[in-house]
Order: structure tokens, then sequence, then C-alpha cells
């Protein structure tokens, strides 16, 4: 297989998978640090408020995937494991006590009541800057 034809076969595959699965685009990378073998993107990075493309700087959000595979998978191994207990309250966890009245149960669950969109994480200083940030804007519907 030449590599003109392994990356037709890759963008193929790339555009049918955003296709099938209904996705408004994807950003493929195959290589390593020394060698790029295949970088591209395809679809949409966004599709309101107006259709924008696909670009290979594109970082789609995967924090919901991460939590389902990830964050309640571990979560539920601790609570096996009786180091943790779903209705916990968050604050055992983080001192922030604007969250008393959150658990985990309400995390894992998007019941919480936290104020949406704020990527604090990105320009605070510190993990305890980057908490007060979110503090300070309280719940949205508290549970």
């Amino acid at each position: 297989m030449s590599v003109d034809n392994a990356h037709e076969i890759l963008y193929e595959a790339l555009a049918e998978a955003v296709t099938v699965t209904r996705n408004p685009g994807a950003v493929a990378y195959v290589g390593d640090r020394r060698e790029t073998r295949f970088f591209e993107a395809v679809g949409q990075r966004q599709t309101e408020p107006e259709p924008l493309r696909a670009e290979r700087d594109t970082v789609y959000d995967l924090a919901s995937i991460t939590k389902c595979v990830a964050t309640a998978t571990a979560i539920m191994l601790l609570r096996d494991d009786g180091l943790l207990e779903l209705d916990q309250p968050v604050t055992d966890f983080l001192p922030v006590s604007a969250y008393n009245d959150v658990t985990l149960r309400h995390l894992l669950t998007h019941t919480a009541g936290l104020v949406p969109g704020r990527a604090y994480y990105r320009d605070s200083d510190s993990f305890e800057d980057m908490l007060e940030r979110y503090a300070t804007l309280g719940l949205e519907n508290p549970p």
C-alpha cells in the first residue's frame, strides 16, 4: 500500500465515521514525535450559530465521555472498596463551602446545579485559585 493510498483510506474512514456517528466533525493524528503520517480534519468544528469547517487545530470537548468512562468507573471502584459513598458531600474532598449541599452523586448525574461554561482552569494560577473562582459563582440550581 502506497503512502498516498493509505492517506486516502484513512481520510475516507474518518469521514465515514463522522457520517455514521452523526458527529459534527473529527480530527485524527497518526504518527509520533518524529514523524506525522496522517493529520486531517473532516466535518465541522461547530454547527451553531453558523457552521464552521473543522481544522487540524480543532479540539472537541470530550468531558462527558471522560466522566462516564473514567470518572464514574473510578468512583464506583472506590465506593466498592468502601473509600467513599455516593451521597458523601463534595466538601469532604474540596474545601468549597458554596458546595456544602452537593454530593458526589449530584456531580455524576449533572444535578449539582453548577454554573456551566466557565473554564477557569485555563487561566487560574493554582488549583485553590480555580476553586475560589468557581465558588464565587455559587450554584445556578441548587440540589
